[in-house]
């Protein structure tokens, strides 16, 4: 693993195995859609309860690069959409969902690469997440 965020929250993204982390699942408005969940912390970002990252792939058939349309459905040109929340305590959570970039999934490898630009819905900045993703064992 050795995903990255820059903007509003920086550092590099640490997956905590085993923590309801979901690779491959269905999307339940779409028996072909793929969905991920990454869960962890971003190193140096303090005592936050956790950072969840979530991708999914409108319209999976095979391994391919899919463009980042908008939250929460995409579009045909764009299937892919991404979120990342920042869970401080439980009542307090940080979101942004997706506004651009790439998602390259190999279903049958089990990984693949970000390039996620997010778009804050609490008015903070940008955030950008990068880099290539395995799935954690037993997730």
């Amino acid at each position: 693993m050795k995903l990255s965020m820059s903007g509003a929250l920086s550092g590099p993204y640490q997956v905590v195995a085993g923590k309801d982390n979901l690779c491959g699942g269905r999307l339940a408005d779409d028996p072909q859609g793929l969905n991920y969940i990454l869960w962890g912390h971003v190193e140096g970002a303090g005592s936050d309860v956790g950072v969840g990252i979530n991708f999914a792939i409108h319209r999976y058939a095979k391994p391919a690069t899919f463009a980042v349309g908008l939250y929460p459905a995409g579009s045909t040109a764009a299937p892919a959409i991404a979120s990342v929340t920042r869970e401080i305590t439980p009542r307090e959570q940080l979101s942004w969902i997706s506004g651009s970039g790439s998602i390259v999934v190999d279903a049958g490898t089990r990984s693949g690469t970000l390039n996620l630009h997010l778009n804050s819905t609490t008015a903070l900045a940008e955030l950008v997440v990068s880099g290539s993703w395995v799935c954690p064992e037993g997730s």
